[in-house]
């Protein structure tokens, strides 16, 4: 088990991916020197996404789609998405997310996806 923010905690599970996304810049600065000072990092499955750049492209694309996903990368045959979640002002509050068995998530993905994005309005709005 890895500790939030940690190499092993960004590169496996779907919040600590998906809460990077929504950061200003000198948070993303800091984010940046992170993944510079390390790895590569062990994988934990075929699946796991080990050096840096893999977690820039990573990160990137959960910032255009909105919400990440992590399929098989930290135990075979499971799969989570999540969603930050934010306030009025566009500030992070924190993140939820949804995960099982990674065929019925895959089949779900779309049903899944409005799901989780309501729950974060729904959130952000009553936590703001």
């Amino acid at each position: 088990e890895s500790d939030a923010g940690s190499p092993e905690a960004l590169m496996g599970a779907v919040l600590e991916r998906v809460t990077p996304a929504p950061l200003d810049a000198a948070p993303r600065q800091a984010l940046e020197s992170y993944l510079v000072a390390g790895g590569p990092w062990t994988a934990a499955t075929p699946r796991t996404l080990v050096d840096a750049s893999a977690l820039r492209a990573d990160i990137a694309l959960v910032r255009a789609r909105g919400y990440a996903i992590s399929d098989e990368d930290v135990t075979p045959g499971i799969r989570s998405l999540g969603m930050p979640i934010l306030d009025g002002a566009g500030r992070l509050l924190g993140a939820v997310s949804v995960g099982g068995l990674a065929a019925e998530s895959r089949a779900r993905n779309d049903e899944l996806v409005t799901a989780l994005g309501r729950a974060a309005a729904a959130l952000g709005v009553s936590g703001s």
